[in-house]
């Protein structure tokens, strides 16, 4: 920096506001989470180690000075004249919180109560030891990387690592999850069926997700700052990591904030940001679900990804004393959509995915039309404005097939780069649906929760955390300083499964049999349903072979969770993923045939990346399975196209989804 930009600084923020970093059980290699909303494709193959292990996915936090205008001054990196130091806190408090039963912030749920997840640890302190609290550790300098840095707390006096800190060359903070490890101690298992509520609440294990503050000081011209803190959060492994779900965290978050007045609401409804989306990314779920890639994928009438649709769809008339050409196909694709207000069930609407309370059958206390709102996933209100103005033609038309967004960070504006870090970590997060998700859960839709722009209100060092009940119930929930105020180390991610992999291995798709075996589904994006294997890709482009074969291979998708012993009841599926989440396949980009009889494919195919020996061994298994298709009955014959062992299985799924209710 020069002495100019020094003396300018007036403040200094962390970026991103809250940092995503994501599991893996490679010992060595990691990668940097996504900096743009529209980064590289990653490359076949760029997320495993040479072992064929998931890399981690570091966080990685800058600084940033402000001048007394807001304008951002510079990048602040560590040197001798600026010496940074970064402290974080992190902890994993799942097995000390209250059971997940459902989101418990919905009209349809006001009666719920939840006890605490492992009932008979009851004494204080040995509660206190469910807690996994490595404490605050910091670090300084460029480069950083050794062993000190580890952050190990214990489990019942089980040592348990939630990451480590590093630096990279400039003095950035890194933050490197754990390894994906969850254990039972004492062996206990991981879902017991006679007790549906154990799904998600395992007694007597842990994980290593964790969550909590991130803080810097730094001397800039002989003056001390204390930054603005952000916050890091762990999660699962992505395992599509160039796709997002239909609405993303931040999208949601946004929305939060547009409504407390934290920030301003748009002046007008742009296409490119407020509309495209919505469309889009219903097509680009096309690669991790085979009902997606019927309805929206290529080749379909409504193919959102298609630059001749998107023309037409983004065609604004000219003057109003002209007719509208595309406001009847405008209307017709927007009553598709399920309707934001609609307390109908509504499954064949858009998007086919579910809700909150999709199998939710407790509905003694409220009517049940409060339970069918959420059952499948309806369009936010936000959405559903947007989309409004877009039928009657109040929207800008800034739609461009030529346009690209800025890949880089370094491409991208000075004064923009805070804000891309914030909103490019939550754009890989889902939003729905909370039963309870994949990175974080229903907590994040309220404004309480922030202090300022992807800012978590952090509760002062010191403060003693609130005393809960036995029991958590909605008022207590929702009440003035309860759980969704002041958060302390831990408090994001209790909300989740424990351990996380259950989750993973129980949130499919097509669970209503006589509906569609494809759709609705939970979150594709993060956790695929059925996947274009390399064997197919290969003869996708195989020119030796008829258009006919090739059309084939490409529309062929193979279930993503074929590996599970799918003649094993729930528990021993669970531990499946709890023991081989590593060698779950992971989506990754492939270029397209460059025939022309292949013209309509899109530019990037995505693709199963699976170890050569697990993919060998599927490939066999796969083969075995379509020879003995044509034996079953046409509800088995359902189930297993769509990754079930059969249908009695399917319902064994289904009913343990349904907690048991």
């Amino acid at each position: 920096m020069t002495s100019e930009q020094i003396d300018c600084i007036t403040h200094v923020r962390i970026h991103p506001g809250i940092g995503v970093s994501r599991i893996g059980n490679s010992q060595s290699e990691y990668t940097i989470g996504p900096e743009v909303m529209n980064p590289k494709a990653v490359e076949f193959g760029e997320t495993r180690d040479k072992t064929g292990a998931i890399k981690r996915q570091a966080a990685r936090f800058r600084l940033y000075g402000y001048d007394k205008h807001g304008q951002v001054v510079a990048e602040v990196q560590h040197t001798a004249e600026t010496p940074i130091e970064w402290a974080v806190h992190v902890a994993n408090k799942k097995a000390q919180w209250y059971e997940f039963d459902t989101a418990m912030d919905l009209v349809a749920t006001q009666n719920v109560a939840v006890g605490l997840r492992n009932p008979s640890v009851k004494k204080a302190d040995h509660r206190e030891a469910l807690s996994i609290d490595p404490g605050q550790k910091k670090i300084s300098g460029i480069s950083m990387r050794d062993g000190s840095y580890r952050l190990t707390g214990d489990f019942q006096g089980t040592p348990v690592t939630l990451g480590e800190l590093r630096t990279d060359a400039v003095g950035r903070l890194l933050f490197l999850p754990g390894h994906g490890v969850s254990a039972s101690p004492e062996s206990k298992p991981v879902y017991d069926p006679d007790r549906p509520g154990s799904f998600n609440n395992a007694a007597g294990w842990y994980d290593d997700i964790a969550d909590g503050p991130v803080q810097a000081t730094v001397r800039i011209g002989g003056r001390q700052f204390d930054a603005d803190p952000a916050w890091v959060v762990s999660a699962p492994p992505n395992y599509a990591p160039d796709l997002v779900s239909w609405r993303t965290m931040d999208d949601l978050m946004r929305r939060v904030m547009m409504q407390a007045g934290i920030i301003p609401l748009p002046q007008q409804v742009s296409f490119t940001r407020d509309i495209q989306p919505v469309l889009q990314r219903l097509s680009q779920l096309q690669w991790v679900n085979k009902g997606f890639l019927s309805l929206f994928g290529a080749g379909s009438p409504m193919n959102f990804a298609d630059p001749e649709l998107l023309k037409r769809l983004s065609k604004v008339p000219e003057s109003r004393a002209y007719p509208d050409p595309y406001q009847n196909l405008r209307r017709s694709v927007y009553h598709y959509f399920r309707s934001a207000n609609g307390n109908d069930l509504d499954r064949t609407a858009y998007p086919p995915l579910y809700g909150d309370t999709f199998g939710y059958t407790d509905d003694s206390a409220v009517a049940s039309t409060d339970v069918a709102a959420h059952t499948y996933l309806r369009v936010p209100d936000w959405f559903e404005h947007n989309l409004k103005s877009w039928v009657e033609g109040r929207f800008v038309d800034d739609y461009h097939t030529d346009s690209a967004d800025k890949d880089s960070l370094e491409e991208t504006d000075l004064q923009q780069r805070p804000e891309m870090l914030d909103r490019a970590a939550l754009h890989f997060c889902l939003a729905d649906a909370f039963h309870p998700g994949c990175e974080l859960t229903w907590p994040m839709r309220h404004a309480s929760m922030y202090r300022a722009p992807y800012r978590i209100r952090m509760r002062p060092p010191g403060k003693d955390a609130p005393m809960y009940p036995s029991k958590m119930t909605q008022a207590e929930v929702l009440k003035m300083g309860g759980p969704l105020y002041e958060q302390g180390p831990g408090d994001l991610t209790r909300w989740m499964a424990i351990p996380w992999q259950g989750d993973t291995a129980f949130c499919r798709s097509g669970y209503d049999m006589e509906y569609d075996p494809y759709v609705p589904a939970y979150w594709p994006a993060r956790v695929p349903n059925q996947v274009l294997t390399k064997a197919e890709y290969k003869t996708l482009c195989d020119k030796s072979l008829t258009t006919e074969e090739r059309t084939a291979a490409f529309y062929q998708r193979a279930s993503w969770d074929r590996q599970l012993p799918k003649d094993q009841p729930a528990p021993e599926q669970m531990q499946y993923v709890i023991d081989h989440f590593g060698e779950l396949g992971i989506v990754e980009a492939m270029p397209r045939p460059t025939d022309y009889e292949l013209s309509w494919l899109p530019d990037v195919i995505y693709v199963e990346n699976l170890t050569s020996t697990k993919a060998a061994e599927l490939k066999a298994a796969h083969e075995e399975m379509m020879t003995t298709l044509e034996d079953m009955d046409f509800h088995d014959k359902q189930a297993a196209e769509a990754g079930w062992f059969n249908a009695e299985q399917r319902d064994e799924f289904a009913t343990i989804k349904r907690r048991g209710r």
